[in-house]
């Protein structure tokens, strides 16, 4: 892939169903962000100074810039709740936002929404088809591809010049980086993770400024980012990226993005007297860490990660909900979770999923689906993510200012804070 498609996507105009769909998901993760005390809290209780000018998502307090962006990062993605491209398996979200509201304050809203399409278009430019084999090898795709995606994004939403945005997209790929360990063993790395690829972005972003040399095949050189990491084939798909925040998904359940798809078929399902269920879908998700551990379930990071116990709560409960997160359900017995099972299918296509279900008096029903059943960025879908995690006030106070266009960024954060 040319370097010049990435920076391409840092200038022109971007289709009007894309700059709805950021708006939903923009929406969609401010909702998330201040509703995560409870799991991020402790994780940056105080900022490197409280006397800046950038806000802190959660309290509306002010903070300096690499601070909101670390907390911003987290809160957008400590319910586990936030967006994800499933293609590109990446939160562009958690890695674009915090990075975008720090540095365009002064910004328009409609530059914001346009840096944010953007974003998600860098992410699946550069991600899809690439992804896959970057988790094969143990490396998370958020902490790679956000980065850059981000600094695209942030290059649209200011209007740099292209030598700029192929400075930053340059230097961010030099630097992005992310174990899967974090998932092997159930840590809370993966919050400072999402933290280290927005002051990885910020960090580009403004050192792009400076005419230093940077690489000029950053992604795909003999040392590039993607050969590095033992990639080098990918599978380009055909749909136009700037219609990438289309495809994105925003979700329904305070889970792993790759448990979304079978808790939605499930809950859609409502079947009575479940025993068990097998879950078959892609390798590149069946085998990431985490993803079929059934035992050790003590922390929230192995419950949000393990589709034995999101489906088994599901299961014993009908819903799924962040408390599930933090305690794990007196009817969710040790059995139940073993009886939910994970099996990596070639057959199943990425994103993917067929689960069979075995009921109580012996009858399997068999139940399919793929990840464009994951909320669709549309607004009636925040009717059942955001206003259930937030509330009413801040979804229809971020609406009204989105939907303005010219409103200042920085009005529109302290609108939203204040609704808390």
């Amino acid at each position: 892939m040319e370097l010049d498609e990435v920076v391409g996507l840092a200038s022109g105009a971007y289709p009007a169903a894309a700059l709805e769909a950021a708006t939903v998901i923009l929406v969609h993760d401010l909702a998330v962000a201040a509703s995560a005390r409870g799991l991020v809290g402790h994780l940056f209780e105080d900022p490197l100074t409280w006397d800046g000018a950038y806000a802190d998502l959660l309290t509306g307090r002010r903070v300096d810039q690499p601070s909101a962006i670390t907390r911003n990062a987290q809160l957008i993605h400590a319910l586990g709740q936030d967006d994800t491209h499933f293609g590109a398996m990446t939160h562009v979200g958690t890695t674009a936002l915090p990075l975008l509201l720090a540095l365009g304050a002064e910004a328009t809203t409609e530059e914001l929404l346009a840096g944010f399409a953007a974003a998600m278009a860098a992410a699946e430019l550069i991600g899809d088809g690439v992804s896959p084999a970057v988790s094969a090898h143990g490396v998370r795709p958020t902490s790679v591809i956000g980065p850059i995606a981000a600094v695209v994004g942030a290059g649209r939403m200011l209007g740099w010049e292209p030598a700029r945005v192929r400075r930053a997209v340059a230097r961010a790929a030099a630097c992005a980086y992310g174990t899967q360990q974090t998932w092997v063993e159930g840590t809370q790395d993966w919050l400072h993770q999402v933290a280290s690829a927005g002051l990885l972005a910020w960090q580009a972003a403004r050192s792009s400024e400076a005419e230093w040399v940077a690489a000029e095949e950053p992604l795909w050189g003999r040392a590039g980012l993607f050969p590095s990491l033992g990639v080098t084939e990918r599978t380009r798909g055909s749909a136009d990226p700037r219609t990438a925040a289309t495809r994105l998904g925003v979700k329904r359940f305070p889970v792993c993005a790759i448990n979304q798809v079978p808790l939605t078929l499930l809950a859609e399902a409502a079947l009575d007297d479940v025993r068990s269920v097998e879950l078959r879908m892609a390798p590149a998700f069946a085998t990431t860490s985490g993803i079929d551990r059934s035992e050790g379930l003590d922390t929230p990071t192995r419950r949000l990660m393990s589709t034995p116990y999101c489906v088994a709560v599901l299961v014993a409960t009908g819903d799924f909900v962040v408390e599930d997160l933090a305690r794990r359900p007196a009817a969710v017995t040790d059995e139940l979770v073993r009886a939910m099972t994970v099996v990596p299918d070639e057959a199943v296509p990425l994103g993917s999923y067929l689960l069979r279900v075995r009921l109580a008096e012996g009858r399997t029903v068999e139940l399919r689906g793929d990840s464009t059943q994951v909320g669709a960025p549309e607004r009636a879908e925040l009717d059942r993510t955001a206003r259930r995690v937030a509330g009413s006030d801040l979804v229809d106070t971020a609406l009204t200012h989105l939907d303005k266009r010219e409103t200042a960024v920085a009005d529109l954060l302290a609108a939203v804070t204040a609704t808390g």
